[in-house]
């Protein structure tokens, strides 16, 4: 399921990846109201890009994080990130960080 019109709109790098039609959007979290609020504080801290998950969730097929290199934090950003945490696991969202620049995975997890 490709990414839906509303999530490219609030989480704006999902357009760079939108020609991944593959890519199931199932497990994303829109980000509205405070998650919306903390994704944004993160992104800007860490100059990462950061995605909303619904915690528990798992793909139906193909998801982001198969697919794209997660970001290398420093400590300041893990400590940024867990506080961040603390804000949107209240709400049932989780939140993962990738690198900016996009990058693909070298190979998808199992294929080696």
């Amino acid at each position: 399921m490709p990414s839906r019109p509303e999530f490219v709109e609030r989480v704006p790098w999902l357009g760079q990846v939108a020609k991944l039609s593959t890519v199931d959007s199932s497990e994303r979290a829109l980000p509205v109201g405070v998650v919306a609020v903390v994704r944004r504080a993160v992104e800007v801290v860490v100059r990462q890009h950061v995605m909303t998950y619904h915690v528990g969730a798992r793909p139906r097929g193909l998801g982001l994080c198969q697919v794209l290199r997660s970001a290398s934090l420093s400590r300041r950003d893990r400590f940024v990130l867990a506080a961040a945490e603390r804000v949107v696991r209240r709400r049932g969202v989780c939140s993962v960080v990738y690198a900016k620049p996009l990058a693909r995975r070298v190979a998808p997890p199992g294929t080696r």
